[in-house]
């Protein structure tokens, strides 16, 4: 096979990489972001790698990744996109939830064997993991835990490309919050993020951006927020959500 997928998924975490192109790095972790953990050691002493040490890791390898797919829950969160962005092209990842089932790592050397590109293998791996978890779903395998469930995936290009929106929207949003009205309206809108596990379970940072336009229009804040968006929407190759609910 001239490309190849490098991954291996025991219950809780695994990696495997492999000299053969294009080479993809692959966890199966949960809850992993820049301040949690990832690669738990769950059968010894319960430490853990940081996503920053991870990239670090990764850095001092001199392995070139072709991309990084964490097949795992809430992955798809800017503070873990940007401490990776550096070291991968791609990066698959879920801004949600991942069924216990996980990705289906055949499809992925399927399509990396038969697409005309990298991207294009990604983003059909999208699709075919989210039918996937329908199917799992209609076969009763596991049920309920589909609910909002995403798979991602990330032009860290696209990603870098976004940063000087994505600041100029927090710059915006911290000098609007010294103005009582407009901060009043803003914790509103925060609010849903803190309702994302009940009332608005797929609320998530272009949800935020959107939910501002509507709700502090006509506002230098509601126009950064706008670009912030553009720039966030077109870092990915493909989403997926398998589950769709009302927002």
């Amino acid at each position: 096979m001239s490309k190849a997928l490098i991954s291996i998924k025991p219950q809780h975490t695994g990696l495997l990489w492999t000299k053969v192109r294009p080479t993809t790095l692959s966890f199966s972790s949960r809850q992993t972001i820049s301040t949690a953990g990832i690669l738990y050691d769950d059968g010894y002493n319960g430490l853990c790698l940081s996503t920053r040490a991870l990239r670090t890791a990764i850095e001092r390898s001199g392995v070139t990744l072709d991309a990084v797919y964490l097949d795992a829950c809430l992955m798809n969160c800017v503070e873990a996109l940007y401490e990776l962005n550096e070291v991968t092209p791609y990066i698959v990842s879920a801004t949600y939830y991942t069924p216990d089932v996980g990705g289906e790592y055949s499809y992925l050397v399927k399509r990396l064997a038969t697409s005309a590109n990298y991207e294009q293998a990604l983003a059909g791996y999208c699709d075919d993991v989210a039918d996937y978890w329908l199917r799992c779903e209609e076969a009763g395998i596991n049920p309920g835990d589909y609910k909002a469930s995403d798979i991602n995936a990330i032009s860290s290009d696209q990603l870098r490309s976004a940063a000087p929106a994505l600041k100029a929207f927090i710059d915006q949003l911290t000098q609007d919050y010294s103005d009582p009205q407009l901060a009043q309206k803003i914790d509103a809108v925060s609010a849903k993020a803190l309702a994302n596990e009940t009332e608005y379970p797929l609320y998530d940072l272009c949800a935020y951006f959107d939910s501002l336009m509507v709700n502090v229009p006509s506002t230098a804040l509601a126009d950064a927020a706008r670009k912030a968006k553009d720039g966030m929407m077109k870092s990915k190759l493909n989403s997926r959500v398998t589950t769709l609910m009302h927002r």
